[in-house]
């Protein structure tokens, strides 16, 4: 029972330690080296205290394990086991196999935490991709803004020009024909009054 109730103790502390371990990884993707790091040593201590819960109680099974087969060897009147021998073997064998039931399920449950932790580890690298994409999506539209921007203002310059130049024409253009006419008033010796 204690054995039982330590083992789902230490699969739950061990199942909050992935959820908490993913979920930090996710918010401190972006986030300055030593606080990541930080984060990381913590995560590792935690990593560690489950593992060594984990090796007392297999230590504590084992001796359980040990404890249930020293049994008494007394032998009835006939030279066999008596009833309280045999009980104690029956014990030993129902505790070997919930033993190994449960190593199983230890195993088991190993084996699905890892592929989890892959599982995420695989998402958390998508995620990094992805805000990777996005941040040079973002560099890109700044600089087609920024290209844009210094388009429009070399249009308005060149619009601006183009202004002055039209002036420019008219204005040579009403002095051009001002001195025509006086040319053709003077050539035609007509009067300028």
């Amino acid at each position: 029972e204690d054995a039982r109730a330590a083992e789902r103790a230490l699969e739950a502390m061990e199942s909050n330690r992935r959820q908490v371990q993913v979920q930090l990884k996710l918010e401190l993707s972006g986030s300055a080296g030593s606080a990541r790091q930080e984060w990381d040593l913590r995560l590792s201590e935690w990593a560690r205290e489950v593992a060594s819960f984990r090796g007392e109680l297999e230590s504590a099974r084992e001796e359980h394990g040990r404890s249930a087969l020293r049994l008494d060897r007394g032998h009835g009147a006939e030279g066999g086991l008596d009833a309280a021998s045999r009980a104690g073997r029956n014990n030993a064998s129902q505790s070997t196999e919930m033993l190994e039931r449960s190593s199983r399920q230890l195993e088991e449950a190993a084996r699905q935490a890892l592929e989890t932790e892959e599982v995420s580890r695989g998402v958390m690298e998508d995620l990094s991709t992805q805000r990777d994409v996005i941040s040079n999506v973002r560099k890109n539209m700044r600089t087609i803004g920024s290209e844009l921007s210094s388009a429009r203002q070399s249009l308005s310059r060149m619009l601006q020009r183009a202004q002055q130049n039209r002036l420019v024409t008219l204005v040579i253009c009403a002095v051009l024909g001002l001195g025509l006419t006086v040319w053709a008033l003077c050539f035609l010796g007509l009067p300028m009054h």
